[in-house]
């Protein structure tokens, strides 16, 4: 049920119990699949950028598992990258080593650079 104590339309109720509804999944999507956590913050600003970075996180996670889809988990792609590695020469040049073969078909499904 939606309470206001505003006049609101007939006309904008749904709409706006749809907003409502997509909200609660959006928040709860991001508890269960980010591992969104109870916040200690002292500030709003705080707060505004953490629920920024973690809407972002989701953004990313969703796009990432319905570009994954039947190749491999997001899980199994974070954990194939965790194993690029590259060479640090200096402060400025770094060159990643040569992909394997599952994370070359990653890159590719994700459309990013080394496919």
């Amino acid at each position: 049920m939606l309470v206001s104590d505003k006049e609101i339309g007939i006309d904008e109720l749904l709409p706006l119990y749809y907003t409502r509804q997509v909200a609660e999944n959006t928040f709860g999507f991001a508890k269960s699949s980010l591992n969104l956590l109870p916040l200690r913050v002292h500030s709003v600003e705080t707060l505004r950028g953490y629920a920024f970075l973690s809407y972002l996180a989701l953004l990313l996670s969703v796009e990432f598992q319905l570009n994954l889809r039947g190749l491999c988990s997001l899980q199994d792609a974070l954990s194939a990258g965790h194993n690029q590695f590259c060479e640090v020469f200096g402060d400025d040049d770094v060159i990643p080593l040569e992909p394997s073969k599952q994370i070359k078909k990653i890159y590719s499904k994700l459309n990013l650079c080394g496919s």
